[in-house]
């Protein structure tokens, strides 16, 4: 009885100073919108929300304006922008070996495409060897939100309807895209990834926070690898980067805002205080108790395999077989890289040759298997299995 008194005691005195707390708040602060220009370093990039928020995620970024000679790693991810002024035929051709090593390659080509002519003053010498283009719509509506699924994750992206990605007898593993056109396609090249995006305005300053934008950016640079180092490709004219640089704002750098504890201890001690001594007393009335504790049930854990076959099954159901293709074969390539490195630049057709000597199947075969041109579930699955049994 006497305990229970005390409980009701502590709760109503917890209660009067919330009380008196959000009374003195109400009238000593009120809400006000204040106009702060933005710093020189986010008006000149776009992008810089995305990168700081890849750094505190703890994935490394770099931005460069030339391809980097030998510091790509077969991990890494390499997002190019402005890029097609810097490229030709030969370190173009070194880029697609850097992806068949394993490379993550995400494109937004800044070259734009007529309607009524597949003529233009530079090509994009990247995207033309695989026989996709970019076009600007002449009348865009307003736009809407995409919907998709990536990587199991239903998602939302506000993409740009100004601009469309066109594909010529090259199917990808992925398309995504709305009533204007493609806006992302996704192939496997050798071991590694190529993303063509048609615009990258989502993670833009002012739009990274809207809809699914932030998570998407996160899921693009670290697809189908669990660490990764972002480049960010970005060759900017020296004019350009001349007159960027010669900007000026009125950021006034000296007057700093007190942070939110300084201003809660300057304005509120004494509330804070209070608290202190409330909690302190709680603490002690909770620590106080009569005989043994009731023991907690432990809580059923489902096995990590019925999770597994539970979004083998979904995925099933929805039609995405090729997703669990593409995974599995993804999969298997990774342990035939493990046990067999010396195999790691062979050709689909050289690799067949080789694992049809050791397992007993028909190089055409694994080789359809491989290169996704058997698109039935369950024999390519058999196929897989009965490889990896003899790596």
């Amino acid at each position: 009885m006497i305990i229970k008194n005390i409980k009701l005691i502590i709760v109503s005195i917890v209660i009067g100073c919330l009380t008196i707390a959000g009374y003195w708040i109400y009238n000593n602060f009120k809400l006000e919108k204040v106009s702060v220009d933005i710093q020189t370093e986010a008006a000149n990039d776009p992008l810089l929300a995305a990168k700081q928020l890849l750094e505190r995620m703890k994935t490394p970024v770099v931005t460069i304006q030339n391809l980097p000679k030998d510091e790509l790693d077969s991990q890494d991810t390499l997002i190019l922008l402005q890029y097609n002024s810097i490229l030709n035929e030969k370190n173009t051709q070194q880029l697609l070996e850097w992806v068949d090593s394993g490379g993550n390659l995400i494109i937004v080509s800044d070259v734009v495409h007529d309607n009524t002519q597949d003529i233009v003053t530079q090509p994009d010498l990247l995207l033309s060897k695989l026989n996709i283009f970019q076009y600007q719509n002449e009348s865009p509506t307003k736009a809407e939100p995409v919907g998709f699924i990536w990587q199991k994750y239903k998602l939302k992206v506000l993409f740009d309807p100004n601009y469309y990605l066109t594909v010529d007898d090259n199917e990808p593993a992925q398309d995504i895209s709305d009533n204007y056109g493609s806006h992302l396609l996704q192939y496997y090249y050798g071991t590694g990834i190529i993303i063509i995006l048609s615009d990258l305005s989502f993670i833009e300053n002012d739009k990274i926070a809207t809809y699914d934008h932030a998570q998407f950016l996160w899921h693009l640079t670290h697809f189908e690898r669990q660490e990764t180092k972002v480049w960010f490709l970005n060759h900017v004219p020296k004019n350009i980067e001349g007159g960027l640089a010669g900007e000026t704002n009125n950021w006034n750098t000296s007057t700093k805002m007190p942070t939110l504890l300084t201003l809660i201890w300057t304005h509120m001690w004494t509330v804070v205080i209070s608290a202190i001594i409330l909690l302190l007393f709680w603490l002690w009335s909770v620590s106080q108790r009569f005989g043994p504790l009731i023991p907690i049930s432990k809580p059923i854990r489902r096995r990590l395999l019925e999770h597994i076959e539970a979004s083998g099954n979904f995925l099933w159901r929805q039609g995405k077989t090729a997703t669990l293709l593409n995974d599995a074969r993804q999969s298997l390539i990774q342990q035939i890289n493990r046990t067999h490195p010396n195999w790691n630049q062979l050709s689909y057709s050289q690799l067949s040759n080789q694992l049809a000597q050791r397992c007993g199947l028909s190089a055409t075969e694994i080789e359809d298997a491989l290169s996704n041109k058997n698109t039935d579930l369950v024999q390519t699955i058999q196929i897989f299995s009965k490889i990896r049994k003899t790596l």
